[in-house]
């Protein structure tokens, strides 16, 4: 399941509302292309999604939200100097969009490079310190591939508290983890 950034990093277009000071306008037509460009990514029409995601960023350059998308549609098509390029365009654009920088631990992780993926989730929190997605991922990092069971379990416990419901998965892990430090 591919996970999906709006123009701001949500999984929506936002709504239509005045621009937040030091945020782009964003016009109409601009919100349809992009909602159209959503509508592909999620269908995995990856290759139509990314010429879809550039034309609504020709449309409004400052735009992070495409960028992101365009990287995660990259990822999946297996071109991961790509997906990175696209992601650090996001992070450029708007340097506190945490989806960007949990795409980018994700791409880091998967090619091995573990100190940066760590590196990517740090900023994301620093940026967003409310995007759960960032203290699971880092969690899992630091769990699997870091071996560092107490970061795991900071992280996982910060991801608990931050999610909406309760996921058994997570309280599976936190326990996990727990019996590994005792």
């Amino acid at each position: 399941m591919v996970l999906v950034a709006g123009l701001a990093g949500c999984a929506t277009a936002p709504e239509n509302k005045p621009a937040e000071e030091g945020k782009p306008e964003i016009s109409e037509a601009t919100r349809t292309a992009y909602a159209q460009a959503l509508e592909l990514l999620r269908d995995e029409h990856y290759e139509q999604a990314i010429s879809a995601m550039k034309g609504v960023a020709e449309r409004n350059d400052a735009l992070a939200g495409p960028y992101v998308n365009i990287g995660i549609a990259e990822r999946a098509l297996g071109e991961p100097d790509k997906a990175r390029k696209a992601l650090e365009a996001a992070v450029e654009r708007d340097d506190a969009n945490a989806a960007a920088y949990n795409q980018l631990g994700l791409l880091h992780r998967k090619a091995g490079r573990f100190a940066e993926a760590r590196a990517a989730y740090e900023a994301g929190i620093k940026a967003d310190p409310d995007y759960a997605n960032l203290y699971r991922n880092l969690g899992i990092l630091c769990d699997i591939y870091l071996q560092d069971p107490q970061c795991a379990l900071k992280n996982f416990r910060a991801y608990k508290e931050r999610m909406e419901g309760n996921d058994e998965k997570i309280t599976r892990w936190i326990a996990d983890v727990e019996r590994r430090t005792q």
